[in-house]
């Protein structure tokens, strides 16, 4: 048995956010400031980007959690875009993130393995890219059509049951069935954000957003980082892999 109080955190913060931004929603949309032809908003109105960022960066320096890091910047930026709907805040935000992963990159090592195993997994596949280079023969061996529920070879890939969960499918379902899944989340957020175009006041149309958005992000970028879309980073499948506090 374990529990993993992040996953609490994600729920909590959403519900912060979302009473924060709809509290703030003005303030956000103003730009006051102003430098030759462009307007930019009040330095007490970036704060919280700001913020946001060292609390992402603080997590991947302490905790080694690149994958909630992702999440909760993304979170954060997708909730701060639809309160204000300023392109401005997604350009800085996506800023702040680039700058950050080049820092991290040549600060840390851990972070360094893992940008070296998505370039080049090959390189290392009996040890550091053994994951990675099972789950792309895995993926590949599905086929259209797959190998037939059970019959996979998945088994051999350290953690399947969590972080790899999608290999498994994919190896077993076919290209037809991790599409399923994928389409499955596809409508999932379609109904999420469609729940937060109606919702009555603006904290709840923000808490649906918020909530879909971390499911959403945390299948992209678990599901990214198994087929060396994006590099790979310990999260759970939301609602399928075997998570304990992230399934509950």
């Amino acid at each position: 048995f374990s529990f993993q109080p992040g996953e609490l955190a994600k729920i909590f913060i959403v519900l912060f956010l979302a009473g924060y931004l709809a509290q703030n929603r003005e303030m956000l949309s103003v730009f006051t400031w102003r430098i030759g032809p462009f307007r930019l908003p009040d330095i007490r109105t970036l704060l919280p980007l700001l913020l946001m960022w060292v609390v992402a960066m603080l997590i991947v320096v302490f905790e080694k959690d690149l994958g909630s890091a992702l999440v909760l910047f993304f979170l954060f930026l997708a909730m701060l875009y639809v309160t204000s709907g300023k392109k401005f805040y997604l350009v800085v935000g996506l800023g702040l993130a680039a700058v950050a992963a080049v820092g991290l990159y040549f600060m840390f090592s851990h972070v360094r393995t893992r940008v070296d195993i998505w370039l080049n997994p090959f390189k290392d596949a009996t040890n550091k890219g053994y994951q990675l280079v099972q789950s792309l023969y895995s993926i590949a061996d599905g086929g259209l059509f797959g190998v037939g529920i059970g019959r996979g070879l998945s088994h051999n890939i350290p953690v399947v049951e969590s972080d790899f969960i999608f290999t498994a499918i994919a190896e077993e379902a076919g290209l037809l069935g991790a599409a399923g899944l994928l389409l499955l989340y596809l409508c999932f957020s379609i109904r999420g954000f469609v729940t937060a175009a109606r919702a009555k006041s603006d904290v709840s149309s923000l808490v649906a957003v918020g909530l879909t958005s971390t499911i959403v992000l945390q299948a992209f970028i678990i599901v990214g980082g198994v087929t060396r879309l994006i590099p790979l980073t310990g999260i759970t499948l939301p609602f399928i892999s075997q998570g304990g506090s992230s399934l509950l």
